[in-house]
């Protein structure tokens, strides 16, 4: 040390902690003059060359820097290397020895007491009053727990980008497609996901969060099934349904036979659908003969929809009896354009958890995608609808029944892969106007330019009668970014 003032910065508090230093051997020589006096001389002289200050402010004496070579705490620097607190420095910001052999302002006079278990009485003067008593246990409390104990705001969307979960490439062929996807690609993708939408660092505790499964509930998952026998059109793929199966059966314990998967506007069991469908999504699923493939088939329930004055259809349409019986629902739509001018999504795909299917297209003032009949049938489930999934491995944006194409945007690398995203909400309009985005975003990367866009079947669904969600497109506001959806890009 140099004599003058040093500042130590102690939590939030600065102290201004004065130390001098006796000029070097001065208690020495008091020392030797009251030893001589006692007749003592040769004894004194011998402590006298040993007490010498050290003018680093280094401890004196022991040679072990006053903790036993361990710079205040067996070489972890009073913290295993963490500075007194786990990497958080004790909340005192002096790092109470860090590294330096206990040379945090203690001006050494000998009457401080660091109590580091050597009984050396050389204190610190630190002035902190953090009582730091090492004793090599080292009782710090890291206190910066993880923010994962804030509940995440319902309206989250969270988007999972990664190009290597497919390896088609421009040139391979589209048939059986999904043959081009990578299941440990997309597990780890689903568990970034699915940790970051519930805000937990537990895979498992993330999807208990998601699902509050009791014993003996059903769950149905509703994938967009429309071109199940075609194996080059858009389509759900086992890969994405395989995932979830992973978590509720793998990570929560849920009898597989409480999972049923079935659109049953477009069965993928029976008829011409049931080879492709086997192959793109049955066989290589994750337990998947005791799953309930297309539980009660088309069997229906009493439940009728409601609808908005001036939005009816004319038909009576009923809710399936999956949809009605099912204790939690998640809707598993793929990222598509459709010709009305709108995405084929989330909302969209509970079309098919009705009868009629087709009425819906009937005329509506504004067209049936600027209408509330998508909110409409989607409030029998809008208690137990959990969760919303967006496949979009293989994207299309130029026809509901297209196939899929290289993308510019999100994993495509400028046209080099398919679109390679996924997105996971709890709020099934923010998940819809995230990807209604996108496959604008795309569309006008490609060049391909709408004469108008429906989006008022979002705007029914987002308002006061419906309360299904958190509408906000950033085609609408002109924005860069999101202020009302919680979007988080992982």
């Amino acid at each position: 040390m140099d004599g003058k003032d040093k500042k130590t910065k102690l939590k939030d508090i600065d102290l201004d902690v004065e130390e001098t230093e006796e000029e070097p051997g001065s208690v020495g020589r008091r020392q030797f003059l009251l030893a001589t006096a006692a007749g003592t001389v040769t004894a004194i002289i011998g402590q006298a060359c040993g007490s010498t200050d050290n003018p680093d402010g280094e401890s004196s004496s022991d040679s072990d820097s006053d903790a036993d070579s361990d710079s205040d705490a067996d070489s972890d620097s009073d913290a295993d290397s963490d500075s007194d607190a786990d990497s958080d420095s004790d909340a005192d910001s002096d790092s109470d020895a860090d590294s330096d052999s206990d040379s945090d302002t203690d001006s050494d006079t000998d009457t401080d007491s660091d109590t580091d278990t050597d009984t050396d009485t050389d204190s610190d003067t630190d002035t902190d009053t953090d009582t730091d008593t090492d004793t090599d246990t080292d009782t710090d409390t890291d206190t910066d727990t993880d923010t994962e104990t804030d509940p995440p705001p319902y309206n989250r969307v969270v988007r999972v980008i990664d190009s290597n979960a497919t390896t088609w490439t421009p040139g391979d062929s589209w048939n059986n497609f999904y043959q081009y996807a990578k299941q440990d690609v997309v597990d780890a993708m689903f568990e970034r996901g699915i940790k970051k939408l519930a805000n937990k660092s537990s895979l498992k505790e993330a999807w208990e969060f998601l699902i509050p499964y009791q014993s003996g509930d059903l769950i149905a998952i509703k994938p967009n099934t429309i071109m199940a026998g075609d194996n080059d059109r858009k389509n759900n793929i086992y890969h994405v349904v395989s995932a979830i199966v992973y978590g509720l059966v793998d990570l929560m314990g849920i009898p597989p036979d409480k999972i049923a998967i079935s659109d049953p506007s477009h069965l993928i069991t029976q008829g011409g659908n049931a080879g492709p469908s086997a192959d793109r999504m049955i066989d290589n699923c994750r337990h998947s003969e005791q799953l309930k493939w297309d539980l009660y088939g088309k069997d229906l329930s009493s439940t009728e929809i409601q609808f908005t004055d001036g939005h009816a259809t004319g038909a009576t349409h009923r809710l399936y009896k999956l949809y009605n019986e099912a204790d939690h629902v998640i809707c598993l739509p793929v990222l598509s354009w459709h010709s009305i001018n709108a995405i084929t999504g989330a909302l969209k795909n509970l079309m098919g958890i009705t009868t009629n299917m087709g009425e819906y297209h009937n005329s509506v003032s504004g067209g049936f995608s600027n209408s509330a009949r998508f909110a409409d049938y989607t409030m029998p489930i809008k208690d137990k609808l959990r969760l919303s999934i967006g496949e979009g491995l293989f994207g299309n944006v130029t026809d509901m029944n297209a196939r899929p194409s290289p993308y510019q945007t999100l994993g495509g690398d400028g046209g080099k892969h398919p679109s390679s995203v996924l997105y996971f909400s709890r709020d099934i309009v923010a998940l819809d106007s995230v990807m209604f985005d996108d496959e604008i975003t795309e569309r006008n990367a490609k060049g391909i330019r709408s004469t108008r866009v429906n989006k008022g079947f979002l705007v029914y669904a987002a308002d006061d009668d419906h309360g299904l969600g958190t509408y906000e497109m950033k085609d609408t506001t002109g924005e860069s970014t999101y202020n009302e959806i919680d979007f988080i890009d992982v």
